[in-house]
């Protein structure tokens, strides 16, 4: 058995549990040393925003503890509490290793929703606006002498909103239809970790398949006042491959690596070999100590070309699948590294090579293990609800954050910065509605060109490299009729709206895809209140149906591939082909030989 492709739920259970990765929050961007600040913090709500002025940043004693870093919503964090007031404040102690006391010391963490100020030792050390994206202060300044240090979090998060992109978590007083439990305040991994004085910022790489090669880009914090030098070694499987090496001038310093062409041509990345070639940079600057960050790439590149999709020169069906990355007792956080491994390879085993992510920027440490397993990914702004000047600065503030955190996972092929003219909604009308979309298109293709972009998933398409389609039609007879030719789909008006805003050839230039389809809820498996897009009452009628589905869009000469709704059921809604605690409710190796296409349930394809 493949540890890429086990077929029975205990088989990936088993599987999951024996693979190993580094333990690092940001695999793609990690230092040896580091440590962990998740576990047991204070916790204190501040329905009247008193704590400013009352003091609070110093070094307060609250009663009530929570779990970090679940989000104070959840179970697993200790509160569950899904009405908290706009602000909240966190706190804890912790001490810096001696061996760090010569170097400086930075505070990561991975996502803090949505605002929030934050103190060391009483003194204001920074702040970050943004649900979804990570970021770090050099605190060496606000350290005490050795022995305990106090953190403190202000975190404001206007439960009601609309104007900050939240996604899909609830603005009202309770989950109701598409909308979920809120995730506030801390909710991916916080750690301290120790630098030179001058250290690597960022590592940027990108592949050349064609040319055999990788472009590596580096950034340090501050350009060096002494002598400095900066070696990219890659290797693959612990052999060495190639080695670029400089002298580093400025703040930015950038190699092309070749890899030959032989090795190259093996070792190419694809969903079904996922190879990964290890990168380690080192900075030496003179008299201080290294620093050394690793990193890794795969030599994958996507594209379209006369209406197809094309994955390293080759053509390219996705068979996708929504996934919005809920958990039944931890929200939007992950119980442990172990569950990301589990939804990977559940995936695989249906028979699905991506996924959509919707509506949410997921933990870095997931796209790590669809980088190693093999699985495409589309990743997707969270949205927000009005269009408003505060509106479009907040998005245009962090969705460029979101592309370069994750610049170098080859998993990620495409870019969605709006999703269903949600936060547009006179997109077919207003013209700066639609110079927003264009404008967020333009870009994410500024920030990386060599992935694609869709500015608009589902409809309403102003500026996209592929046309997409959202389409709960549950006949089969009407999907199959719909998708015979271009013109029919061009005809199609999901939701009472059109696909394409304006006249143009591009729209029968572009690959098509049914991005959102399906949405099959099993009654049995449903609880009371549970909805789907459409019901079937049993496991039999579920697997002809979604056999039905996928068929009709198959038989289409036009549409190179599709994305099922959904993964797991989230909260009341019920159509996932799993429920939300992951158990599947029905043969994963019916439901892969429907989803592939292939009588032979083994078959890979």
């Amino acid at each position: 058995m493949s540890l890429l492709a086990p077929r029975t739920l205990d088989e990936i259970l088993s599987v999951a549990d024996q693979l190993e990765g580094p333990e690092h929050p940001n695999p793609a961007f990690r230092r040896d040393e580091w440590l962990d600040l998740c576990g047991t913090w204070e916790f204190q709500p501040d329905p009247d925003d008193r704590g400013r002025t009352d003091g609070w940043a110093a070094a307060v004693a609250w009663a009530t503890v929570i779990r970090v870093p679940y989000a104070p919503e959840t179970t697993a964090s200790g509160i569950a509490d899904p009405h908290l007031p706009a602000v909240f404040w966190y706190r804890r102690p912790f001490r810096v290793p001696d061996g760090w006391r010569d170097r400086r010391i930075w505070l990561h963490f991975g996502a803090v929703d949505y605002a929030c100020q934050v103190f060391v030792n009483g003194r204001l050390v920074g702040s970050h606006e943004g649900g979804y994206t990570p970021f770090a202060l050099d605190i060496t300044d606000a350290l005490g002498p050795a022995g305990d240090q106090d953190v403190v979090l202000r975190v404001e998060d206007p439960p009601s909103e609309r104007a900050q992109p939240r996604g899909k978590q609830t603005t009202e007083a309770n989950p109701q239809g598409i909308f979920y439990t809120r995730t506030s305040g801390i909710w991916q991994p916080v750690w301290l970790e120790p630098t030179p004085r001058i250290a690597l910022q960022s590592v940027r790489i990108t592949p050349e398949v064609a040319a055999h090669a990788a472009w590596v880009e580096v950034e340090v914090n501050r350009a060096p006042d002494r002598p400095a030098t900066v070696t990219a070694s890659v290797t693959l499987a612990g052999a060495p491959v190639a080695e670029g090496s400089g002298t580093l001038t400025g703040a930015r310093w950038a190699v092309r690596i070749k890899v030959p062409p032989d090795h190259a041509s093996m070792h190419a990345w694809t969903p079904d070999a996922p190879h990964l070639y290890d990168v380690n940079v080192r900075l030496r600057v003179e008299g201080e100590p290294d620093d050394l960050v690793h990193s890794y790439f795969g030599l994958r590149s996507i594209a379209t070309t006369d209406g197809r999709l094309v994955l390293n020169g080759e053509p390219l069906y996705l068979r996708m699948v929504l996934d919005q990355g809920y958990f039944p007792q931890t929200g939007l956080t992950a119980p442990d590294d172990t569950a990301f491994r589990r939804d990977i390879l559940l995936v695989k085993a249906m028979g699905f090579n991506g996924v959509r992510k919707h509506q949410k920027i997921e933990d870095p440490r997931f796209l790590y293990w669809c980088d190693r397993l093999g699985l495409l990914v589309w990743e997707e702004m969270p949205a927000a609800y009005e269009f408003t000047p505060q509106a479009v600065v907040r998005t245009l503030r962090e969705w460029p954050e979101v592309i370069l955190r994750d610049y170098n996972h080859p998993s990620i092929i495409a870019w969605v910065p709006l999703n269903e003219s949600w936060g547009v909604p006179r997109l077919a009308v207003d013209a700066a509605q639609q110079a927003y979309a264009k404008a967020l298109f333009q870009l994410t293709k500024s920030l990386d060109g060599g992935r694609l972009c869709i500015a608009n998933d589902g409809w309403e398409h102003t500026a996209t490299d592929v046309l997409t389609v959202h389409d709960y039609t549950q006949d089969p007879r009407v999907l199959r009729e719909r998708y015979r030719t271009r013109t029919n789909i061009l005809a199609f008006r999901p939701g009472d709206r059109p696909l394409w805003l304006s006249a143009t050839d591009a729209s029968h230039r572009v690959p098509v895809l049914v991005t959102e389809w399906g949405g099959i809820a099993l009654a049995s498996a449903a609880p009371q209140g549970g909805w789907g897009y459409g019901t079937v009452a049993s496991a039999d009628g579920f697997l002809a149906a979604y056999r039905a589905l996928v068929r009709a869009l198959k038989a289409s000469d036009e549409v190179q591939g599709f994305c099922y709704t959904q993964l797991t059921d989230v909260e009341q809604e019920q159509n996932g082909l799993l429920t939300m605690d992951r158990k599947p409710k029905v043969s994963i190796a019916e439901i892969r030989r429907a989803t592939m296409g292939h009588a032979d349930p083994d078959a890979d394809g």
